[in-house]
């Protein structure tokens, strides 16, 4: 096989590709690999959204809105370590209670 004919079985595999995961037909398919320089992926993400490209828009916080989430987070952890020391104390009573009945 020389090379012509390995782009064409690649072009034809592509084509397929891009085929079964969009509803293109083959000239569509063939302008829009030309765009996007034989990426197949760029052609059906694409297809899938449009403005897959753009980012997304930050969006900004006051100091007062940062500050509160801080706090907010700071509360929770905190409240998720006491959940857990106390569900470890629970256990731990358990286990002694069950060895203080077997001796």
């Amino acid at each position: 096989m020389n090379d012509i004919s390995k782009n064409e079985i690649k072009k034809k595999e592509l084509i397929k590709l891009i085929k079964r995961q969009t509803d293109y037909n083959e000239e569509e398919i063939l302008e829009k690999l030309k765009f996007w320089n034989y990426n197949y992926l760029n052609v059906i993400k694409e297809y899938l959204n449009p403005n897959f490209l753009k980012k997304k828009e930050e969006k900004h916080k006051s100091l007062n809105q940062l500050m509160m989430g801080e706090i907010r987070n700071f509360c929770e952890r905190g409240k998720k370590i006491y959940d857990f020391k106390k569900k470890m104390q629970v256990k731990t009573k358990k286990i002694t209670s069950k060895n203080e009945k077997i001796y």
